[in-house]
């Protein structure tokens, strides 16, 4: 390999890395934007009911103000007319007053109790959606970092792998050089003695390659492709299913739910690699128990309940899909299937997408795809698959509303990475 194409190979990967890091901080930002948009709007809301607060307080002390002067007065002029002058009546009269005062008083101060416990269920449940919200953000940053860094990981981990080959390639080169006495044109003896070849050098970094899997420009091109055919054409379609699926796993066929990344101590490769090779077999697949950790229950039919767990596209996550998922796979890579020249894979972008197409054309989601294709704007595409199909924790609690415009704001990217 000359100079030039190694320069070549080297800048492109360079590249890769700082698309990534731009990629990462364009995240950052846009997490950092968001965060600073709600705290600004709950600080608005605080203000507005300090300011309700304070003058419903104002109306209450006045009213009571009002109501005591009233009474005060009446009192005088019952006092002036019928009491004045007679010990009999004026004892009969106080303890009549001190009675009604008793009386207001006891009325007040269970309206001033009932106001302070009304108070004091909104600021619980206030808090309690703060605290919600903000796990919900600190989830979602914890996903984006950790799948940035695993691009980035992936990214220098190539760069090494061919800077390393190259500088072999290059010793091996001098070497002959030194060796030989005779005059020839650079490699072509290497050539044909079979120390280099014409193969590129992605082909020469992958011979021991065991698993099918694509990079991930290929991955999404070809999701797309698929749903494209599915949904003849329709791009809002597309772009709504696609759409869910970034926010989901950012479309890694191979993804496993960042919580249970930390919660298992175990990587998305090292997991994929040991449901592929069995040493996580069917079993604690679909039931999400990993090394006797378990993130589940059995209700009382004695069912296994997932209470996360997920895993590909879709983040896959109750017993039936992960289920659905896994035969899917064997059917895939088994005698007559479209995969059966490959090793079982079950983190394979090609099985995946076209396990997605197999739910839409189901019977059981024949309403949810109707609509899909019918959807007005990518929004309303997002709204049913959330709604219909995938029915997650929603922060905002508004029935998917918020969150499906935010899903939907992907759909510019996808589609300028995906629509040639």
């Amino acid at each position: 390999m000359s100079e030039p194409e190694v320069k070549k190979t080297t800048s492109e990967y360079e590249k890769r890395v700082e698309r990534a890091r731009e990629i990462k901080q364009k995240k950052a930002d846009a997490y950092d934007r968001l965060v600073a948009a709600q705290e600004g709007f709950l600080k608005k809301n605080d203000e507005r009911l300090e300011q309700f607060r304070k003058k419903r307080d104002a109306s209450l002390a006045e009213k009571r103000k009002r109501t005591d002067e009233r009474i005060s007065a009446n009192r005088k002029k019952t006092e002036e007319r019928y009491v004045k002058g007679d010990p009999h009546k004026k004892k009969k009269f106080d303890e009549k007053n001190k009675h009604s005062d008793e009386k207001l008083a006891a009325q007040r101060n269970r309206k001033d109790a009932a106001i302070k416990k009304h108070r004091d269920q909104l600021n619980h449940r206030r808090k309690e959606r703060e605290q919600k919200r903000k796990r919900y953000f600190e989830d979602k940053k914890i996903k984006n970092e950790n799948r940035l860094k695993r691009i980035e990981r992936d990214v220098h981990g190539v760069l090494r792998k061919k800077k390393l080959l190259i500088g072999m390639i290059v010793v091996v080169i001098i070497f002959f050089m030194f060796m030989t006495t005779e005059k020839v044109v650079p490699g072509s003896k290497l050539k044909k003695a079979g120390v280099i070849n014409d193969k590129p050098i992605e082909e020469e970094l992958e011979i021991s390659k065991e698993y099918a899997v694509l990079e991930d420009i290929s991955e999404n091109q070809l999701l797309w492709n698929l749903l494209m055919e599915h949904f003849d054409g329709n791009k809002t379609a597309v772009l709504g299913v696609m759409c869910n699926l970034n926010s989901e796993s950012k479309m890694q066929a191979s993804n496993l739910e960042d919580y249970n990344n930390q919660l298992w101590g175990i990587a998305d490769d090292d997991y994929t690699e040991g449901v592929n090779r069995n040493t996580i077999d069917k079993n604690d697949f679909t039931q999400s128990r990993i090394n006797n950790v378990s993130n589940g229950y059995y209700n009382s039919n004695n069912q296994w309940v997932n209470k996360d767990g997920g895993y590909g596209y879709a983040q896959y996550t109750s017993f039936e899909k992960k289920l659905e998922l896994y035969q899917f796979a064997e059917q895939w890579f088994g005698p007559g299937g479209e995969g059966e020249n490959y090793k079982f894979n079950i983190g394979d972008p090609t099985m995946q997408a076209h396990f997605i197409v197999h739910l839409l054309e189901s019977p059981e989601y024949q309403k949810m795809d109707s609509l899909i294709r019918n959807a007005g704007n990518v929004v309303d595409a997002c709204y049913y698959w959330l709604k219909m199909y995938e029915i997650p924790y929603d922060p905002y609690n508004d029935d998917y509303f918020t969150l499906a415009f935010d899903r939907a704001a992907a759909q510019d990217d996808i589609k300028a990475a995906c629509d040639h």
